[in-house]
C-alpha cells in the first residue's frame, strides 16, 4: 500500500470535507423544504376550516333567508300581521291636521229601538276560528312571506298618522281587510263545500271600492260616502253582499267614547230624545260619548236593514263594533265591542285569536256561511216599523267643543277596555265532515247537467238585453206558475195577508221561466193572437191549458196586464221579481213574470233622480211602435213602484222605484260568441236607417247598445235610448259614398253633476265599453 504523502492527505480530507458540508447543506435544504411544507399544510388547514366556517355563516344565511322568503301557515300569518302590521297604528295628535267632516242632509236614518249586548258573539267566533283553523292546519304554508309582510309594514309605518276616515280606510284595507281576504281566498279554494255543506259555496269575500251612495231622500243625490264598503260573497261571478264595514275616524269616534256609550240602551229614550245638553264634566261626556255611539251605529243599522243583512261592523282602527240584527226582531240590534291590542295584552297564551285579523277573519267566516241577504218583503215590513231619526253624524260630531267632551273625566269611573280576560278565547275543535257520495236510485232521477234547463249568464246590457232559455219551468203551488190566485169574497185585488218571516223563507224557490218570445208579448200588448213558438204559451191560456194555441188571443188586455203586474208587485217584489246582477249607465235589469198568466221579459229599472230618462226612453220606444218587435224591443209599458208604496233596496241606499218593461232582445255584439256573420254593417245600417225613418237618433250606437237574436235572418236590435233625440227631420245616412252613423253628444241633459249615473250610486265595477261605432263602409 502505498504511502500518501501530505499533500495528498490535506487534499482528501479537504475533498471529504466537501461531501459532507454538501451533505449537511442538503439536509438543512430539506429542512427548510419540510418546515415550508409543514407551514403550506397548516395554511391548507387554516384555509379549510375559514371555508368551513364560511360555509356554515351561508348555510345559516341561507336558512335565515329560506326562513324569512317561504310561505307561513296561517298562525304564523296572523302573528306576522299583528307584529308588522296592526303595530303600525297611529292617530294624528295634532288636531289641525285632522278632518273635521262636512254637514250633509240630515234626512231620516231608520234607528234601531234597543241596543243589546250579542252574548254569543266570544262562543261563535270560536266556532269560526276552529273551522279555519281545522281546515287550515299547521302543515299547510299558504301565505305571504315574514319578508313580504315586513315590507308591507314599512309602507304603512312611512304614511302619515291616521287623521280621516281616508286615511282610516287605507290602513284597514292595507293592515286587516287584505290578509283576511287572502285567507279567505285560500280557505275556500282547497275547502269549497267542507265548511257548510248545505250552503252554497262562496268563493272569496271581495272588498269593494268604496260605496257610492245618496241619502236616503229620493229626490237628492249626493257625492260618494268615503267612510263606507261593502265585502261581497262571489261565485261563479256573481256577487252576494255579505256585510257593510263602516268606519268612522278614531279622533271623531274615541274608544272612550265607545266604552261609555255602547251599552244596552232603549235609543228613542235614553239618546235620541234626550232634551237638553248636561253641564257636569261626567254627564257632558256621557252625553256625548252616547250621541256618537249610537249616531254611529244607527247610520249602519240603517243600510243593513235596507240591504238585508243580518252583521255588520264599525271600525275606527282602535275599536271594532260588531253588529247583528236579527230578523225575527229587527228592532234590536245587538253588538260587540273588541279593541284588538288590548286583547292580545291581556291574553298572552291566546293572543292569535284576539288580533284585528283573527276578529274579521271569524267575522267573515260567520258572514259567508249565514242565511245570507233577507228578502225584499221582510225588509220592506221591518223598514215600515222602524223609528226614523234625523241625525247626521258631522253635525253632532260639531257639538262635541272641548276637551273635555273628548276624553272621560278621572271620577273614579272605569274607563278602561273590556278585554274578556275571563273567557276562553281559543277556537273550538272541529272534525273535518266526511262528504258522502250521492246514490241515485234510478237513472230518471239523477240531477240534469249543469247548463240543462237553465238560462245563460245575464246580460251586461242595462236594456231589453238578457239571456234565452227554451224550457218553460213546471208550474208550482201557491205563488209558482199555471195557477191563478184565488182571492176570498170581498177582498180587494192585490190584497193578501203577508207571509211570516219563517214561512216567507221556507216557502219553495221561485222557479224562473224562459223569456217570451217578441211575436207573443207583441200581441199581448195589440191585443193578437198566441205564438205557438212562445216557451210559455201553456201557461198564458187559461187555467194553464196545454191545447193547440193557433188562432187563440191572449187572455189579458193590455190594460189588464198592467193592472195584474201592479197587484203582484205591490203584493211581493221577490217571487216573479229576479235582478240579474247587471247595471249600466241609468239602469238595473231584472228578469220580471206575471205569475198567474206566465208572461216573461225583463225591466229596466232606476232611481227616483234617474227615473226621468226611463220616461224618455219610454216616450221613444212608443214613437218606434211600427218597429218594435223587430229593430227594437216590444214596449209593454211602465210601473212606478212608489204609486204602489213599494221600492226594491238594489244596494245600500240605492232604490229602484221605476220599471221599464221590455221584451228580451238578445246577446249584445260584444258578448254574443256567434256573430251575425259578415252583413252584420249592413244590419245595423238597416237598423239605424228604420229608427231614422221613424224620428229618432239613438245618440248613443256602441256594440253594447247593438243586440242579436242568433237567428241568421233577424235583423239588428237596437236597445238603450236614454239619450236619444225624437225629431220629424233627420239628416241622411248617406254622405260622400259613407255611411254616418248618427251619434248625437248630447240627449237629455241633466240637471245634476251627481245624478246621470246609476254606477255613481252601486258598488260595481261598470262594465267594459267598446268604442263606439262612428262609422262604417256603405252597403254595396
Amino acid at each position: 500500500m502505498e504511502k500518501l504523502t501530505k499533500e495528498e492527505l490535506i487534499a482528501l480530507l479537504a475533498g471529504e470535507k466537501n461531501r459532507a458540508d454538501q451533505e449537511a447543506q442538503r439536509a438543512d435544504q430539506e429542512a427548510q423544504r419540510a418546515d415550508q411544507e409543514a407551514q403550506r399544510a397548516g395554511q391548507e388547514a387554516q384555509r379549510a376550516d375559514q371555508e368551513a366556517q364560511r360555509a356554515g355563516q351561508e348555510a345559516q344565511r341561507g336558512a335565515e333567508l329560506h326562513e324569512q322568503r317561504r310561505p307561513t301557515t296561517l298562525l304564523e300569518y296572523i302573528q306576522l300581521c299583528h307584529d308588522h302590521l296592526s303595530t303600525q297604528f297611529h292617530v294624528q295628535a295634532d288636531r289641525r291636521l285632522t278632518t273635521q267632516g262636512t254637514w250633509t242632509n240630515p234626512a231620516g236614518k231608520y234607528c234601531p229601538r234597543r241596543l243589546a249586548r250579542w252574548d254569543v258573539f266570544l262562543a261563535e267566533q270560536r266556532v269560526a276560528l276552529g273551522q279555519v283553523v281545522a281546515l287550515l292546519p299547521e302543515t299547510m304554508q299558504l301565505f305571504e312571506s315574514c319578508d313580504l309582510t315586513r315590507g308591507a309594514g314599512a309602507r304603512l309605518a312611512a304614511e302619515p298618522p291616521i287623521g280621516s276616515e281616508r286615511d282610516l280606510e287605507r290602513f284597514h284595507h292595507s293592515a286587516v281587510e287584505l290578509p283576511v281576504r287572502l285567507v279567505i281566498d285560500q280557505l275556500f279554494e282547497n275547502h269549497i263545500n267542507v265548511l257548510n255543506n248545505s250552503a252554497p259555496p262562496p268563493a272569496s269575500a271581495t272588498p269593494s271600492t268604496p260605496t257610492r251612495v245618496p241619502p236616503t231622500n229620493d229626490d237628492t243625490t249626493t257625492l260618494i260616502r268615503p267612510d263606507q264598503i261593502c265585502v261581497f260573497r262571489s261565485s261563479g261571478g256573481d256577487r252576494t253582499l255579505a256585510y257593510i264595514i263602516e268606519y268612522k275616524a278614531p279622533h271623531k269616534l274615541t274608544a272612550q267614547h265607545v266604552r261609555e256609550g255602547i251599552r244596552p240602551l232603549d235609543l228613542l229614550c235614553d239618546v235620541v230624545n234626550r232634551p237638553t245638553i248636561p253641564n257636569s264634566p261626567d254627564d257632558r261626556f256621557r252625553y256625548f260619548a252616547d250621541k256618537l255611539s249610537a249616531a254611529a251605529v244607527t247610520q249602519t243599522y240603517h243600510y243593513m236593514l235596507q240591504a238585508g243583512l243580518e252583521i255588520g261592523l264599525v271600525a275606527t282602527g282602535e275599536v271594532m263594533i260588531f253588529l247583528k240584527i236579527d230578523w225575527t226582531d229587527p228592532s234590536t240590534l245587538y253588538y260587540h265591542v273588541a279593541e284588538p291590542m288590548p286583547e292580545c295584552e291581556d291574553n298572552p297564551p291566546e293572543f292569535l285569536y284576539c288580533t284585528a285579523v283573527s276578529q274579521l277573519l271569524a267575522f267573515t267566516v260567520m258572514a259567508l256561511l249565514g242565511s245570507g241577504l233577507h228578502s225584499q218583503d221582510e225588509r220592506s215590513r221591518a223598514i215600515a216599523n222602524a223609528p226614523t231619526w234625523a241625525v247626521d253624524w258631522e253635525q253632532v260630531l260639531a257639538q262635541v267643543k272641548t276637551p273635555a267632551d273628548r276624553i272621560p273625566p278621572s271620577s273614579g269611573r272605569c274607563w278602561e277596555p273590556e278585554t274578556y280576560s275571563e273567557c276562553d278565547r281559543s277556537p273550538i275543535p272541529y272534525r273535518l265532515p266526511r262528504l258522502p257520495r250521492k246514490k241515485y236510485p234510478a237513472a230518471d232521477h239523477r240531477p240534469q247537467s249543469v247548463n240543462q234547463g237553465r238560462d245563460p249568464s245575464p246580460p251586461d246590457d242595462d236594456d231589453g238585453a238578457g239571456n234565452d232559455s227554451n224550457s218553460p219551468s213546471p208550474a208550482g203551488g201557491d205563488g209558482t206558475l199555471g195557477r191563478r190566485p184565488k182571492r176570498k169574497r170581498g177582498a180587494q185585488p192585490g190584497a193578501s195577508a203577508a207571509p211570516s218571516d219563517t214561512q216567507a223563507r221556507n216557502r219553495r224557490p221561485f222557479s224562473t221561466p224562459p223569456f217570451c218570445t217578441h211575436a207573443c208579448l207583441l200581441g199581448l200588448v195589440r191585443g193578437g193572437a198566441l205564438d205557438p213558438s212562445c216557451p210559455n204559451t201553456a201557461l198564458h191560456q187559461p187555467h194553464g191549458e196545454s191545447s193547440s194555441s193557433c188562432g187563440r188571443n191572449h187572455p189579458l188586455h193590455p190594460d189588464n196586464f198592467l193592472e195584474l203586474l201592479r197587484q203582484q208587485l205591490h203584493r211581493t217584489l221577490d217571487e216573479g221579481m229576479v235582478p240579474l246582477g247587471r247595471h249600466g249607465a241609468r239602469g238595473a235589469l231584472f228578469r220580471v213574470t206575471l205569475l198567474s198568466y206566465g208572461y216573461t221579459f225583463v225591466a229596466k229599472g232606476t232611481t227616483s233622480p234617474l227615473a226621468r230618462f226611463l220616461k224618455h226612453e219610454a216616450h221613444v220606444y212608443q214613437q218606434l211602435g211600427p218597429a218594435q218587435g223587430v229593430y227594437v224591443p216590444v214596449y209593454l209599458g211602465a210601473v212606478d213602484l212608489r204609486e204602489l208604496g213599494r221600492r226594491y233596496f238594489y244596494a245600500a241606499d240605492v232604490h229602484v222605484v221605476y220599471l221599464l218593461l221590455l221584451s228580451w232582445a238578445g246577446k249584445d255584439l260584444c258578448e254574443a260568441r256567434e256573430q251575425p256573420g259578415v252583413g252584420i254593417q249592413a244590419k245595423v245600417v238597416q237598423s239605424l236607417r228604420n229608427l231614422h225613418a221613424l224620428g229618432v237618433a239613438h245618440g248613443d250606437v256602441r256594440r253594447e247598445n247593438l243586440v242579436w237574436s242568433r237567428e241568421p235572418g233577424d235583423p239588428i236590435m237596437v236597445i238603450d235610448f236614454e239619450r236619444s233625440i225624437l225629431t220629424k227631420t233627420l239628416r241622411p245616412l248617406e254622405d260622400g259614398g259613407r255611411t254616418i252613423l248618427l251619434t248625437p253628444t248630447r240627449g237629455i241633459t241633466s240637471s245634476s253633476a251627481h245624478s246621470s249615473s246609476l254606477l255613481d250610486l252601486v258598488a260595481s265595477s261598470p262594465s267594459s265599453i267598446g268604442d263606439p261605432i262612428s262609422s262604417v263602409p256603405s252597403p254595396a
